[in-house]
Parts: C-alpha cells; structure tokens; sequence
C-alpha cells in the first residue's frame, strides 16, 4: 500500500466482505497514527457502488469520500415489496 499512496491525499479502500483478508490488512493500515497518509475503508460494496466510487476519485478526503459514497449507496437500496397493482378494466 505505501506504493500505491505514495503522493497521494489519502486511500480509499474498498473491500467486499468486513472481516476478510483485504479488510483486516487495510484496517491495519488505517488504524496506525503512524502510518503517513489516510486511509478510509468501506466494506461491504458491490458493483453498483464499485462504479459509484468514480465519483469520488478527485477527493481529498478520503473519509469524506468513504462517507458520501456510503450515502450515496444508502439512496439506493431499497427493500423489496409487492408491486401495488389495481386492476384497470381498460386494455
């Protein structure tokens, strides 16, 4: 990771599972005040929010970054329902 922050205003990880190898490896990175840039990590993205990411790549802030692309995820989720449907006797 030091390659890949070189320079940079900070990393944003994104893991697909909390608990999973690359997430305890971020983590350590991102929880050591030693550690030269900042490092946010979100857990739990898909796809959708892998593209959503996009958004945010001129950011300097990287928490900042980390916590509007979880918003902007929250926006899109929805739990599924029937649809509502009324009858129309019209073709």
């Amino acid at each position: 990771m030091r390659r890949h922050g070189a320079g940079s205003d900070g990393v944003l990880v994104l893991c697909d599972m909390e608990c999973g190898t690359p997430y305890n490896v971020a983590c350590r990175f991102a929880f050591d005040p030693a550690w030269p840039q900042p490092v946010a990590v979100v857990t739990g993205v898909n796809f959708p929010m892998l593209l959503m990411s996009a958004d945010w790549l001129a950011a300097t802030d990287v928490h900042e970054a980390a916590r509007q692309l979880l918003a902007q995820a929250l926006e899109s989720m929805v739990i599924a329902a029937p649809a509502v449907h009324q009858p129309d006797d019209n073709f």
